[in-house]
């Protein structure tokens, strides 16, 4: 009889406002199943965003910094990558529906660019190719509510 390691996952509730430090297991896998997180990873120059329903895998040792990035805790599962769902081909439906989310997600980013003045901007660090782009999307929003206000009422 041959018995077989159940998988091992750690569940995590990452608090708002606090930053929760891990020793980075090599080939691990992150999955948020709620809100998202924020994830520092020792040896890489970016940091990732983590959102529900996504999941990260560790491919080198080191530290770990995760922090909700919310206005509520996030729960994370931890486990290793062999022992994660396998992650399937998606088929043409999925590959069109990861698009759609990643361009309304960009949307909504640059809406929110978009309500903020340029001296906020440069002070975050946008490109100036970018805040002139931003700046020429608030005229042409400015200039079409003007012309509907301008529009007899029935129109």
């Amino acid at each position: 009889m041959s018995a077989t390691a159940a998988p091992v996952t750690l569940a995590l509730v990452v608090p708002v406002g606090r930053a929760m430090r891990l020793s980075q297991p090599r080939g691990a896998r992150l999955a948020v199943g709620a809100g998202r997180v924020w994830v520092t990873q020792s040896g890489r120059s970016e940091d990732r965003f983590v959102g529900a329903g996504d999941w990260l895998d560790i491919v080198d040792a080191g530290v770990l910094v995760l922090e909700s990035d919310g206005i509520e805790p996030a729960l994370v599962h931890l486990c290793r990558a062999a022992d994660a769902p396998a992650a399937s081909r998606p088929g043409p439906l999925r590959r069109r529906l990861a698009t759609l989310r990643t361009a309304l997600r960009a949307w909504h980013q640059r809406r929110a660019l978009r309500a903020l003045d340029d001296r906020l901007l440069a002070d975050i660090g946008v490109p100036a190719a970018l805040r002139r782009s931003l700046a020429a999307e608030r005229a042409a929003a400015d200039a079409a509510l003007g012309w509907r206000r301008r529009m007899p009422s029935g129109w």
